[in-house]
């Protein structure tokens, strides 16, 4: 879910583009069922570009050794996306609340009601949610996977 927007619009083709920086929800690998467990889910926050494809927004985004392929919210069509151990381990725990929030909030294929709540929270842990990776990337010393 975008929680920036740096832009948004058409290309000359009439296909959807966004990029700004997006909330991307995970769980590890082989955890199906599971992300509303304490602890079962976390987030980080990367800087995605994202262009149609078909009926889909589509987009990556570099955590840790892996990259990973986002489509819609939250990267994976409002679902948590599967990641490995390493880039797992990259991301905080999103709150229990938030979850919760996240189960109830009626998005389809995308954010819901809780929306606004996982905003005002990216925004206000963005230092943690960014990360070291990113930071180290930006200054251009990003190390070899």
């Amino acid at each position: 879910m975008f929680i920036t927007s740096k832009y948004s619009g058409y290309n000359q083709h009439g296909e959807q583009s966004a990029a700004g920086l997006f909330l991307i929800l995970m769980t590890r690998k082989g955890d199906h069922g599971s992300c509303l467990a304490p602890g079962a889910t976390r987030a980080v926050v990367r800087y995605v570009r994202m262009t149609q494809l078909g009926h889909f927004m589509m987009g990556s985004a570099q955590i840790g050794p892996e990259r990973v392929v986002l489509s819609g919210g939250y990267g994976n069509d409002g679902l948590p996306t599967d990641v490995s151990d390493a880039a797992f381990e990259r991301g905080i725990p999103v709150p229990e609340d938030l979850m919760i929030a996240w189960n109830t909030g009626g998005g389809h294929n995308g954010a819901g009601s809780e929306a606004d709540m996982f905003r005002q929270w990216a925004h206000a842990h963005m230092t943690q949610l960014r990360g070291k990776a990113t930071l180290m990337r930006d200054r251009g010393n990003w190390p070899s996977a």
